[in-house]
Order: structure tokens, then C-alpha cells, then sequence
């Protein structure tokens, strides 16, 4: 059901590679999307309004001084501005036409949801940490669940940074090794194998390119609540609050290698990390009364058509509509339900007050929507 935006089933690859190490502080994309609403906007504009916002993060933020990754410092720009507008990109949260920049398809539902909260500050809302943690498995998987491994064996110790860092390039190696053994393509067995070889020969100094690779994800994790840094300690990594015992029912592909495919985002991805993220109470849709799941769904698909629908025709794009919701009854309801669930639900021509609801799928992934009808 997943839009090509988001992967295929057989992915030969889930890696952002043309990362900088500066690239560390997720907020700065959440307010480069507010900054573009539904405007198409030249780069001159977006950089003076995120480089004011950085500078009153300055002022407001002690922790935010202190960051690698500041868009500014003192006040006074830094070069990390055009290596965040490459990340939006390689998130497939912004396009680009010459130097003019818009949100994307993919980029919508958050600045929908980032429209629904008023803090413009560093931390990140429930939302945005579910948001990012999502489209990050979608995209990045590979070196997140790489990272992972590696501190799921010394939860109690922590692992520190430099460590990750100087095993890195042997950590993924065996990571390639098990998916490719895997993959039921060729294609895709070509695309690992071909990475695989360009990372033990062409990493003549491994722990530098980890630079690039280890801090920045680190950071996301942090920041979205999956881990804890201690700065005291070297960086040491630790897993927060109870992620370990989830991170345990991670799908295995080896002993020692996770993996996520896309139906298991589809069908489990909010039932595993709503629990962690959500502090109680809150419930599993299949605990919630019909009568008021009917009164929840009402209101929020009116809000994602207003928000989704395109030149009045009353049909949203399936997938981004969904993450929409379904983020929307977590944090706002405390109402937890997988997407797969919910494709369930609205399968059969569902109908709430004088509107019938359909989900219309299309051989071709990117024209599966959800449709609207008066009755």
C-alpha cells in the first residue's frame, strides 16, 4: 500500500548517503517546513528565515548553544544551512526547481501536523518524533538499526561514540553481508553488493568517513527519544526509558542484525513505537468503543481532506493522509492504531454522517487514494 515516496518491498537499500556531520538537529527541518507552508520559495528567503529562527534559538536555548550543527553561532551563519536543505531532500520532505524549494508530497503531512502545534522551539513535539522515527526507518533504516545492534549489547555499560565510530565500517559490512544473503532480487543483491565493495575498498580511513555517519544519527535518536547521550561519559549511548525491552521485538534477519521491511512499518510501526513515546494512558484501537472510534475518524478525515484535497476533488493521497491520521489519534487521542489497521477499517465503503469513504487502489502505488463521496 506504501507510495513509491516511501520504498518498495524488496529495498535494495534503505541509506541516506550524502550526509554531513553537521547535519544533527532534526528541528531545523521541522521549521525549514514551516517556513516553506505551501509556498514555493528561493533559497535566499528560507535561509534569512532559518537563520533568525536559529539565532532567537540562541538567545532562548542553552542546549541549542552548545550543539554541533547550529545554523548559526554567536548570531553569525555557519555552512550547515545547505547541507540541511540536501538532508530535507535526501528525506524526501523538500523538492527543488533550480534554486527555488517546496515541500513535497511526503513533506505535507508534517507541516500539516507542525500547523496543529505552536511551538517553534528545538525539542521535538510527540508528533514530529513519530513523524521523523517513521520516515527515518523508511529512508535510513540500514545505519539506524546498524547503530542499534551495537548498543542493544551493552544496554547497562552504554557504548560510547568513538566505539561506534571505529567499528562502524566492520559493523555494516556484516550488515550488507546478511542482506544481501536475504534479498529475494538481483537487483537488488547488486545495488548491496556493489555498496558493500565500495565501502571495504574505498574506505581508506574508516573512522573518518564514521564521522559523516555515526554523530549525525545519534543525535536523531536522541532527540527523538529512542536514546540518551551522556557528555560527561565520551558520549556514551544508552537506550532510554524501556526501548530496550522493544527493541527486542525488532524482526531479525541474523542473530545480530535487525531489519524492517515495509509491511512491518505498515502493519506494527504504532503499535512499537507508540508505547514507548506515549506516556499513559492511552489505548489500543481495538479497546476504543465503536461509537467514539466513529466520532475521532469523523473529524479527522474532514481535517485531512481539507488539508490533502487537490483543485476540489474530493480524493487525498492515501499514504501521507494516513500518517496524518493516524499521528493525529496517538497525540491528540491517545488512541493508538497501525496503518494497516486502519486500511482495514475504512476497506468497505465507510460511511460517517452524509459522506461514504473508500479507498481506491491503483496498480500504479502513487495513484492509491482515499476518495470521498456524498450520499
Amino acid at each position: 500500500m506504501l507510495d513509491p515516496d516511501f520504498g518498495q518491498l524488496d529495498v535494495p537499500l534503505r541509506e541516506i548517503t550524502e550526509l554531513n556531520t553537521q547535519v544533527r538537529i532534526l528541528s531545523v527541518i521541522s521549521h525549514l517546513l514551516r517556513t516553506l507552508g505551501r509556498q514555493s520559495l528561493p533559497e535566499e528567503i528560507i535561509k534569512r528565515d532559518l537563520i533568525e529562527w536559529s539565532s532567537t534559538q540562541e538567545s532562548l536555548d542553552v542546549d541549542y548553544c552548545r550543539r554541533t550543527g547550529k545554523l548559526t553561532n554567536n548570531r553569525k551563519p555557519t555552512a550547515a544551512f545547505r547541507r540541511y536543505l540536501t538532508f530535507a531532500k535526501a528525506l524526501g520532505l523538500v523538492e527543488n526547481i533550480g534554486r527555488a524549494y517546496r515541500r513535497s508530497r511526503l513533506g505535507t503531512p508534517l507541516s500539516a501536523l507542525l500547523q496543529s502545534d505552536d511551538s517553534n522551539t528545538v525539542t521535538l513535539s510527540d508528533k514530529e518524533k513519530i513523524f521523523y522515527f517513521l520516515i527515518l526507518l523508511w529512508r535510513d533504516a540500514d545505519p539506524i538499526l546498524c547503530l542499534l545492534d551495537r548498543i542493544s549489547t551493552e544496554p547497562s555499560r552504554g557504548t560510547r561514540q568513538l566505539d561506534l565510530q571505529r567499528e562502524f565500517q566492520d559493523l555494516y559490512q556484516i550488515r550488507l553481508k546478511a542482506r544481501i544473503e536475504h534479498s529475494s532480487g538481483e537487483r537488488a543483491r547488486q545495488i548491496m553488493l556493489t555498496r558493500l565493495t565500495a565501502i571495504t575498498s574505498k574506505w581508506t580511513n574508516p573512522e573518518k568517513y564514521a564521522e559523516h555517519i555515526v554523530p549525525p544519527r545519534l543525535e536523531w535518536l536522541k532527540d527523538i527519544g529512542i536514546l540518551r547521550l551522556d557528555h560527561e561519559r565520551s558520549k556514551t549511548c544508552y537506550f532510554s526509558r524501556d526501548f530496550l525491552d522493544l527493541y527486542r521485538l525488532l524482526p531479525k534477519i541474523a542473530s545480530t542484525v535487525t531489519y524492517v521491511t515495509d509491511e512491518w512499518i505498515w502493519g506494527s510501526f504504532m503499535g512499537f513505537l507508540g508505547r514507548h513515546l506515549l506516556s499513559e494512558p492511552y489505548r489500543l484501537w481495538n479497546e476504543v468503543p465503536a461509537v467514539e472510534r466513529k466520532g475521532y475518524l469523523a473529524s479527522l478525515l474532514e481535517q485531512a481532506f481539507a488539508v490533502f484535497t487537490i483543485h476540489r476533488v474530493p480524493r487525498i493521497p492515501l499514504t501521507t493522509s494516513f500518517i496524518y491520521i493516524v499521528i493525529r489519534l496517538s497525540v491528540d487521542h491517545r488512541v493508538i492504531v497501525d496503518f494497516k489497521r486502519l486500511q482495514d477499517y475504512l476497506a468497505n465503503k465507510y460511511r460517517l454522517g452524509d459522506r461514504r469513504y473508500q479507498i481506491r487502489v491503483s496498480p500504479r502505488e502513487n495513484e492509491s487514494y482515499l476518495v470521498a463521496m456524498t450520499v
